[in-house]
C-alpha cells in the first residue's frame, strides 16, 4: 500500500472520508469534539503505518496498544 501511489492515493481519500463521519458523529454529540476525532485518526494512521512496517506484528494489537496510550492523555 505504502509503495504503489494509486493505493495510497486511494486509502487516502478513505482516511479522510472516514475523519470527517467521525468528526461529525462526534460533534453531533458534543460540540466542539473534532479535534478528538483527529487525534484517533492521527493515532490510527500512525499505528498501521508502524504496522506496515512489521509483516509479522497483530494490526489490532498495534491499534489497541496506541489508542490506550492516547486515553492516558485525554
Amino acid at each position: 500500500m505504502l509503495t504503489i501511489p494509486e493505493v495510497w492515493a486511494a486509502n487516502l481519500s478513505l482516511i479522510a472520508k472516514s475523519r470527517r463521519m467521525l468528526a461529525d458523529s462526534l460533534d453531533s454529540r458534543a460540540p466542539g469534539t473534532r479535534i478528538v476525532a483527529d487525534a484517533v485518526v492521527g493515532v490510527a494512521l500512525g499505528a498501521l503505518l508502524d504496522w506496515a512496517q512489521d509483516p509479522h506484528g497483530d494490526p489490532a494489537e498495534t491499534l489497541d496498544q496506541a489508542f490506550d496510550h492516547l486515553a492516558e492523555f485525554l
